[in-house]
């Protein structure tokens, strides 16, 4: 069809792929003994070399550097293939592979877990089911192998849409409203908001950006005036400048804070994750999807000697980037929403926008990765103010100055821009839950999970601190 793009496929004596000409680009592959791509090459037509780059593979990390004209740049993969079977795994979990050494299935001799997967033929998974609360979740790709549509486990459904090139130029969320893209001929020049009404929220530009590729320069919404980025030699943001926030106002991650205990008792499935947590007269219980992603949020408290649902939560993930929550007792409200570029623009979590129960805010971060302001498009001003200790106990300072116990505006995401649970102080970092008052990760679930293909794309890793 029109705008279709075709590949010819190359293939060695011992029938790997050596190299790949789409249109006019060919790019060759290089294999070490364990059949593992180690190098790769781009040349055009005439033999003139574009980029070349270096695979190699440490622990469960593989680290990428390539070699082009503006320098070397390192990237970190999530994996190439599904992976090996690992007799050293958590004891009762039980997996199954397919002749493509693709995970198909995999159960824990308790029964708490029962997953199985479904690929086509990219490797990509395309139907996902939880036997044990007979969820499915799906997802469809484009020609190119681009995401276009994810139904998670939890119902809830994202939609994509891209340009000839594979930029994502629309996502579509659950309520039917949009996030814009708007690409220069190489870079995200303009991010912007439109509701489900067809109205026009607001607008974020990259004005400037460095020989890396990172924005040094940015217009915040509504208003907030710009802020830039100095990066030293080694990509490490160095100072941050608005008229809101000065490398001066970064605070000391030495100082430690009172952060009040909250007792809990957990329990764990099969995976080592944790599915409930059990306080006085409240219960709470999560549940995941095979790669660790949580889905869901339910609270149950004991009022007036009856228990009641009082919270349930649906997260939304764009691919492996948690962005929010539906609200299932709100008739599905979009209760939070953290509006994200597709590439690293900020020491944080590459929001430019938080939505919090209707309300949009500016977060402006600290060089240490932590959300350290929220700036209220409806006042026009700071809202809150987060300082942090090392160990990640906080303290949060209101729109007056004073100090409070917890966020007014309900923003969840704080100490290193992972996701906070306010009723037990618990701080959930990729399928892992931190206690800053243990200064200690509570569960180390298996990592064994991560999908070939789905969160493959390659990102830059800037040593932001």
């Amino acid at each position: 069809s029109k705008g279709d793009i075709e590949r010819l496929f190359s293939y060695n004596e011992l029938g790997r792929v050596a190299k790949i000409r789409t249109g006019n680009l060919i790019t060759f592959f290089d294999y070490d003994e364990k059949d593992r791509i180690i190098a790769t090459r781009e040349e055009d037509l005439e033999g003139n070399l574009i980029s070349k780059a270096f695979l190699s593979y440490e622990q469960e990390e593989i680290l990428v550097t390539e070699q082009m004209t503006r320098g070397a740049i390192t990237y970190s993969l999530s994996s190439l293939q599904s992976p090996a079977p690992n007799i050293d795994d958590l004891p009762g979990v039980n997996r199954l592979y397919d002749t493509f050494d693709r995970l198909i299935e995999v159960y824990t001799d308790d029964s708490t877990v029962h997953y199985t997967i479904e690929y086509n033929k990219r490797g990509q998974p395309t139907r996902i089911v939880d036997q044990v609360t007979n969820s499915e979740g799906t997802c469809t790709y484009d020609e190119l192998g681009n995401l276009l549509e994810e139904t998670l486990l939890n119902g809830q459904i994202l939609k994509n849409t891209y340009d000839l090139r594979g930029r994502r130029t629309e996502l579509c969320l659950p309520d039917d409203s949009y996030i814009y893209y708007r690409w220069g001929p190489k870079y995200l020049e303009e991010i912007y908001r439109i509701t489900q009404k067809g109205k026009y929220e607001y607008q974020h530009r990259f004005m400037q950006y460095d020989l890396a590729g990172f924005p040094t320069k940015q217009r915040l919404i509504e208003g907030f005036g710009e802020i830039s980025y100095a990066l030293d030699n080694n990509m490490c943001v160095t100072g941050i400048h608005s008229r809101h926030f000065d490398q001066k106002s970064t605070p000391d991650p030495k100082t430690d804070f009172i952060t009040p205990s909250k007792p809990y008792i957990y329990k764990c499935d099969g995976l080592g994750r944790i599915v409930e947590i059990e306080q006085p007269n409240r219960v709470i219980t999560f549940t995941y999807d095979v790669w660790n992603r949580r889905l869901t949020k339910r609270v149950k408290e004991c009022i007036d000697k009856e228990w009641q649902e009082t919270l349930s939560w649906a997260f939304l993930y764009d691919k492996a980037q948690e962005i929010g929550t539906i609200d299932l007792l709100q008739e599905n409200w979009l209760r939070q929403l953290r509006v994200c570029a597709s590439h690293p623009v900020n020491p944080g979590d590459d929001a430019i926008v938080y939505e919090l129960e209707g309300m949009s805010y500016a977060p402006l971060y600290d060089l240490y990765g932590n959300v350290h302001k929220l700036l209220s498009v409806i006042r026009g001003k700071v809202m809150e103010t987060y300082l942090f200790s090392q160990n990640g106990k906080e303290k949060i300072i209101d729109i007056w100055g004073d100090a409070i116990p917890f966020s007014k505006a309900n923003n969840p995401w704080r100490f290193g821009c992972h996701r906070i649970d306010d009723e037990t102080g618990l701080i959930y970092i990729d399928g892992i839950y931190y206690d800053p008052n243990l200064h200690a990760f509570l569960t180390q679930p298996e990592r064994q999970l991560e999908p070939p293909q789905l969160f493959q794309v390659p990102k830059m890793m800037l040593n932001l601190k």
